[in-house]
């Protein structure tokens, strides 16, 4: 009689202690935005390396098509080719309301047609001779909007309140990247450190908004970072090895102009890359797996640790695939339009494998890929370990009493 009391008691205690974490999270999260607000305006300041005041971004509405010449372009099966002159409202700036008439060239790289009513970006130029305006491209924001809004709802009904907390947890890692940790690069900071305090900080947070401060939550963190130390060490090797760095980057001549400026490491900005890119991968294996040791040892709390590493095994190995592909697929899919080129002119294979940006695409690709394959075994020796460790203690606390 005294147990069927005491545990809806123990539920509730359980559960108040989880909202309580859960509100005192959200408390940090909001004194951490706070933090970067100071650090972005007070200590940082503007981190902006061009001053472009005279050229400037708008919004505006075709309100008439005055008269057109176009063809359809023979290479593209939905493009266009010809003129437009058209008449333009901006609907924001110092310009706002006010109406012009502009030609809009449309060309094989600039193909923006448009019609009355069409929502557009005007680069407006503020000069001596009066204002100039032209068409930038087409004003997206509103479809934009509207597929993140499907996403947050997709994922809010399909997850329930924990997808609430993924929604958290996704705005707080964007914050942080946004307002942490590339001002911080940007400005002469260690990369190598500011990018490992990101992705502790984007973990912790994470784990622990979605799960709580449970040991599911401690064995899914210390694997995220066995993998993040692994994948950072195996890049360290073997840029080394390749003879690669940041300045090997394609951007490298605009970032030497950033680092004489503001001390910018250009060697590092490519590790720090490597790191925060394979948080997310890591992040999910490590939590896949402790979830499912946890769900494992609640239906046989009597299996051994070397029972429960073994399903850990079984369970990460058919994630290894599938997770070192998606990191793979990722790089591969931004170089294709880089690959059809090399296809085009017929690149003899010497030249591919050795040239800098395949070398680094490779590298940061397979970096994180094996801090993915040894995320398994570490994640699930130490789930095992903890899982089982607590339960010896919990029986010699049984049989003592």
């Amino acid at each position: 009689m005294y147990d069927r009391k005491i545990v809806p008691f123990l539920r509730m205690k359980k559960m108040d202690k989880h909202k309580i974490s859960t509100m005192l999270l959200l408390l940090i999260a909001c004194i951490f935005c706070v933090f970067l607000y100071w650090l972005n305006t007070e200590k940082l300041g503007s981190y902006k390396l061009l001053q472009a005041d005279n050229l400037q971004y708008e919004k505006a509405t075709i309100t008439n098509v005055i008269d057109q010449y176009l063809e359809a372009d023979a290479q593209t099966s939905s493009g266009y080719r010809g003129t437009q002159e058209v008449q333009v409202k901006v609907n924001s700036g110092k310009l706002k309301n006010k109406e012009f008439t502009i030609t809009n060239h449309v060309t094989k790289t600039h193909n923006i047609l448009v019609e009355k009513g069409s929502k557009i970006i005007v680069a407006v130029d503020e000069n001596q001779a009066g204002n100039s305006v032209s068409i930038y491209n087409y004003q997206r924001t509103s479809g934009l909007s509207i597929m993140i809004g499907l996403f947050v709802v997709l994922m809010i009904a399909v997850g329930g309140f924990k997808g609430v907390k993924a929604t958290i947890g996704l705005t707080f890692t964007l914050v942080t990247v946004l307002f942490f940790t590339l001002p911080l690069i940007f400005h002469g900071y260690a990369p190598i450190l500011i990018a490992l305090l990101s992705a502790i900080i984007i973990s912790g947070f994470t784990l622990l908004i979605i799960d709580g401060p449970t040991k599911k939550t401690l064995v899914a963190f210390v694997g995220t970072a066995c993998g993040l130390v692994i994948a950072g060490c195996i890049f360290t090797i073997f840029s080394s090895i390749l003879h690669v760095s940041g300045f090997q980057l394609e951007e490298v001549e605009t970032m030497f102009v950033i680092a004489n400026q503001t001390g910018l490491h250009i060697r590092d900005v490519l590790f720090a890359g490597v790191l925060i890119a394979a948080v997310g991968a890591l992040l999910d294996v490590a939590m896949s797996i402790a979830s499912t040791l946890h769900e494992i040892y609640e239906v046989n709390p009597n299996l051994r640790a070397y029972q429960l590493f073994q399903s850990g095994m079984h369970v990460g190995r058919d994630m290894i695939g599938t997770m070192s592909n998606t990191l793979i697929l990722a790089y591969a899919g931004s170089s294709f339009a880089t690959m059809i080129l090399f296809m085009a002119y017929s690149v003899n294979a010497n030249q591919i494998l050795n040239m800098d940006y395949i070398a680094l695409e490779i590298s940061q690709a397979l970096a994180g890929s094996i801090g993915i394959v040894l995320t398994v075994p570490f994640t699930s020796l130490l789930g095992a370990y903890i899982l089982t460790t607590k339960a010896k203690g919990s029986k010699k606390q049984t049989v003592q009493s």
